[in-house]
């Protein structure tokens, strides 16, 4: 009896001793429901609105010139022409030159605004710029990777074992395959 349970035991040990090594020469994409683990992506696109930003900063560029056509104004009676005023206040560095009697040139004023914030960097250059909205799509992705739960565990164990003597409680630690995942 007792040649019996060592040869039986020399058995069970090259069973598992063998279908542990397999496990290792094959990859784990040839062993059908057994993948090293799962990775899932999701792509996420926040939308971020800046509404009527402040600029941060307003530099001069430089000027352009523009050629408008002039309105033509009767010589006779200017006294009963309306007296206009108007306000140029914001038009302080624009200058008029009367090249030729039928137009005139003016000269503008470029500047160039930055806008920024913590995601977000926009320069608008032009005459009295200014930025109305701005809306930025940050790109963020999040990857769950799964692993597949071990199969072999070490640990305390607490039951009936089958000893020389007959079946009897047993307390102690022990090595044990799960069969089934829940």
């Amino acid at each position: 009896m007792k040649d019996f349970l060592k040869i039986l035991l020399v058995v069970v040990a090259s069973l598992v001793a063998g279908a542990y090594l397999h496990k290792c020469q094959s990859p784990p994409g040839d062993i059908p429901g057994r993948e090293d683990c799962v990775m899932d992506t999701v792509k996420v696109y926040d939308t971020i609105s800046y509404i009527e930003p402040a600029p941060v900063s307003t530099t001069p560029i430089g000027f352009i010139n523009v050629t408008i056509p002039a309105p033509a104004i009767p010589s006779a009676n200017l006294d009963s022409l309306p007296d206009i005023r108007a306000d140029t206040a914001e038009l302080a560095s624009a200058d008029v030159d009367a090249t030729a009697p039928d137009s005139l040139t003016l000269q503008l004023p470029i500047t160039q605004n930055v806008y920024e914030g913590e995601d977000y960097k926009a320069y608008v250059s032009g005459m009295y710029p200014s930025l109305d909205s701005l809306f930025v799509y940050p790109r963020r992705e999040i990857v769950t990777i799964k692993k597949p739960p071990k199969r072999w565990h070490i640990g305390p164990t607490v039951g009936f074992g089958y000893t020389p003597h007959g079946f009897e409680p047993f307390i102690g630690v022990s090595l044990t395959f799960s069969i089934i995942e829940l």
